[in-house]
């Protein structure tokens, strides 16, 4: 999980101050009257990176609906009725797949695309 969100800010040209997240066993153990306990390898992560996290209440479309659309996009316009070998392949044609079409495609909710949104040169300067 720790290398997908590394790759991430790879891909951006850096971080946000704030990460959105869906709840995941692989950095939460528990949430305890709201105070969420994350794992001890995801709480140094965090600290160390120096952000903070906004987790995705469960079964609240309002806050999961973002995060959820954009996995069924990659799963239906990209992972369909592919064959997963090797984690490196894999990465490398999604990857060459969001250059080629899937950031090219306008977005329902902004109504942009989001190479217009994210350009290159935009990514690699506002995200530092």
């Amino acid at each position: 999980m720790l290398r997908s969100q590394e790759n991430a800010f790879e891909y951006y040209g850096g971080r946000t101050d704030e990460i959105v997240h869906d709840q995941d066993k692989l950095m939460t153990v528990s949430e305890n009257g709201g105070d969420i306990i994350y794992t001890e390898e995801f709480q140094a992560y965090k600290q160390q990176r120096g952000f903070s996290v906004y987790l995705c209440k469960a079964a609240d479309p309002e806050t999961k609906g973002k995060i959820e659309n954009v996995v069924k996009f990659i799963k239906r316009n990209f992972a369909k009725n592919r064959v997963y070998h090797q984690l490196e392949t894999w990465n490398e044609q999604c990857l060459a797949w969001l250059d080629r079409k899937g950031n090219y495609q306008v977005h329902n909710t902004i109504k942009k695309r989001p190479t217009e949104v994210f350009a290159p040169d935009y990514r690699k300067e506002s995200w530092r």
